[in-house]
């Protein structure tokens, strides 16, 4: 033990009456209550030490630190998200709203023709084909638009990575790196592209 006792022990200490069988030395009585009372003071320490921790024990969930650390990522995640599927929310709305003004004016034109040849009983299975082939191409293109795919988006950096728990005490140094590998979203995806195709 270090104490101010042992560095510089007083003359009856030297001749000392009482003897620590835990360091081996001899104390004067003074001295030897005083060692006493350290070893009692350190005591005192590790109850309390073995108090905290059989309390930590009682808890239901994993440090805090550590899943305000997963929440944040989910947060930002979610925000990145959210924002990047609003504007293309507002891609296609404003694609649908332009097909849409588009078609008003070809089925105004159509319109007119029909009523025009069915007014004048002008029409026969040629025209009615080709009317209602118009008219189910027209509607095509709002409902199974051919020129709209919605696509990942190479050209853009997302800071998006997925996280995962890991136990360093598992693995080893040399595969460390193989463990803690991060994926993009995209990766992600492909993975499970794969595993499904493996499977069906």
């Amino acid at each position: 033990m270090a104490s101010s006792i042992s560095q510089s022990p007083c003359k009856e200490c030297q001749k000392g009456v009482a003897k620590c069988t835990g360091c081996g030395k001899q104390y004067c009585i003074n001295h030897f209550q005083k060692h006493r009372q350290e070893l009692i003071t350190r005591m005192d320490e590790i109850g309390q030490q073995h108090d905290e921790l059989q309390e930590y024990l009682q808890r239901e969930n994993p440090p805090f630190e550590l899943t305000s650390y997963i929440e944040d990522w989910k947060q930002k995640s979610l925000k990145q998200i959210e924002d990047t599927a609003k504007q293309a929310q507002a891609d296609l709305q404003k694609w649908f709203h332009h097909t849409k003004h588009h078609l008003k004016e070809s089925l105004g034109k159509l319109t007119e023709k029909i009523k025009s040849n069915q007014a004048s009983d002008n029409y026969a299975e040629k025209e009615l084909d080709e009317w209602i082939k118009k008219l189910l191409e027209m509607r095509q293109m709002l409902e199974e638009p051919l020129t709209i795919d919605i696509v990942e988006d190479d050209t853009v950096s997302t800071s998006i990575r997925m996280i995962k728990v890991i136990d360093r005490s598992l693995i080893s140094t040399s595969n460390t790196s193989e463990y803690t590998k991060v994926m993009t979203m995209s990766e992600v995806k492909r993975l499970a592209e794969e595993h499904d195709r493996c499977y069906h």
